[in-house]
């Protein structure tokens, strides 16, 4: 059975107070949009437009090129934008998969029964609908005697006795696209917002005598919709706790998840502990066997950070994208990198900025070591070979390289590239002046009397 899928995102999201449109809102890293596009590919489902309106061409240029987008300048209701659809689906075979680009929490098993109901018996519509405790906000469902759906009102168009009814309608749709295009024909805004409703559908097909059939939803939550910023901080604990709760079961030991913060993209292998206080985001693959935290602070975001299996990252750690740091190796408390490859088994171990180098293996970087990458105009790098031992508070100042085994002195600010196996040294002349201390002393004192 062909599906194509229709993602509704055109809407302004007045209680969201930003000039961002709302489904360009992030959670753990993504656009919420981005979730349920995902869930629809998981199906199978390759032909899909979006709806966009406020702030079409941001949704555009985050989304790409992959779906087909359809306007809808001018807000009308759920029912036009379905309508603004047809010239991209009308001629196509098959269900269409009608969803809400606010709901992040919908399921991929979901929908396959949605998808898998259709199949065997053929309707003209499957809706998923949930029984609740307080159905405030929600359409209601309505039945004939036989318990047939024969239409939705919405909450503000109900009267006393429906807004009884606890069985309410999620959004989610599965519509015979030929059936679909037919009965949007008949739909009108007459309803006190003046718009053109989607469930008004439901009602014409019923009146049509065509199968409309249902499937309950068990679980209160994946339909939920984000309407404004509570919601969606709301939603993002939820989904952030599903995430940690997931990858300690893929064997990672979260210390603290309460103040562990770890996004959608990050891959994490087996044996690694994440200790409280840390902070991943972005686009970054962790190995196995790793120590990362307390305290660290890496953003990955679409260049990514790579650290190998055996690495220590720790205490109070800033990485900033490209970043590789290969294994055995081990990153300090107190480090800044960013830019850069930290080669097999070497050491940053403490109070030092790495940027914009590339460092080979069995490297010890003396605390207080910094690449001085930027001239104020442009960045430059640095290469650090095999073996080498800077000396504690070295200064170097890029473009420069370092030679395989060759070591800096303590407090140096070295400005030329060093050969392999050379020592460099910069240092002034250590001047001792005696009774320096007793003199100054002596004058303090008497400033003090005088």
């Amino acid at each position: 059975m062909k599906v194509s899928a229709l993602v509704l995102a055109a809407g302004i999201g007045t209680r969201m107070k930003s000039s961002t449109p709302k489904v360009l809102h992030t959670i753990l890293g993504k656009p919420m949009i981005c979730y349920i596009l995902d869930t629809v590919e998981s199906l199978g489902v390759s032909d899909v437009a979006v709806v966009v309106g406020h702030g079409a061409a941001d949704v555009r240029r985050t989304l790409g090129e992959k779906y087909h987008y359809i306007p809808q300048p001018s807000q009308l209701g759920t029912g036009d934008a379905v309508m603004k659809a047809r010239t991209t689906f009308e001629d196509k075979p098959g269900y269409l998969l009608v969803l809400c680009g606010d709901t992040p929490l919908l399921k991929k098993e979901t929908l396959d029964s949605l998808i898998s109901l259709a199949e065997k018996e053929s309707p003209s519509a499957v809706m998923l609908t949930a029984k609740v405790p307080d159905p405030s906000g929600y359409g209601r469902i309505l039945r004939d005697s036989w318990g047939n759906i024969k239409g939705v009102v919405e909450e503000r168009d109900c009267q006393v006795e429906e807004k009884m009814i606890n069985e309410v309608n999620t959004g989610v749709y599965l519509f015979s696209i030929t059936d679909l295009w037919q009965a949007l024909e008949k739909i009108t805004p007459d309803n006190d917002q003046h718009e053109y409703y989607l469930t008004d559908v439901i009602s014409i097909l019923h009146d049509q005598k065509k199968s409309i059939l249902s499937v309950k939803s068990n679980d209160l939550e994946e339909y939920r919709g984000i309407n404004n910023r509570w919601h969606l901080a709301q939603i993002a604990a939820d989904m952030l706790e599903e995430r940690i709760r997931d990858l300690c079961l893929d064997g990672v030991t979260i210390i603290d998840p309460k103040s562990t913060y770890i996004e959608s993209d990050v891959t994490i292998g087996e044996d690694t502990t994440i200790h409280p206080n840390s902070y991943l985001s972005g686009k970054i693959t962790i190995g196995k066997n790793c120590n990362i935290g307390p305290f660290v602070y890496l953003i990955g975001d679409d260049k990514g950070i790579t650290i190998e299996d055996n690495v220590s990252v720790g205490p109070f750690v800033r990485m900033r994208p490209p970043v590789e740091v290969k294994e055995n190796a081990k990153i300090g408390c107190f480090i800044d990198l960013k830019k850069s490859i930290i080669g097999k088994g070497s050491k940053v171990p403490h109070l030092s900025y790495i940027g914009d180098t590339e460092m080979g293996e069995d490297v010890n970087i003396g605390a207080g070591t910094i690449t001085c990458n930027y001239d104020g105009v442009n960045k430059h790098k640095t290469k650090i070979g095999n073996r080498v031992f800077t000396g504690s508070d070295t200064m170097l100042v890029a473009p420069i390289e370092l030679g395989d085994d060759s070591y800096t002195g303590a407090g140096s600010v070295v400005t030329k590239s060093v050969e392999p196996g050379d020592l460099a040294i910069e240092r002034s002349e250590v001047r001792v002046v005696k009774g320096w201390g007793k003199r100054k002393n002596a004058q303090k004192q008497a400033n003090k009397n005088g």
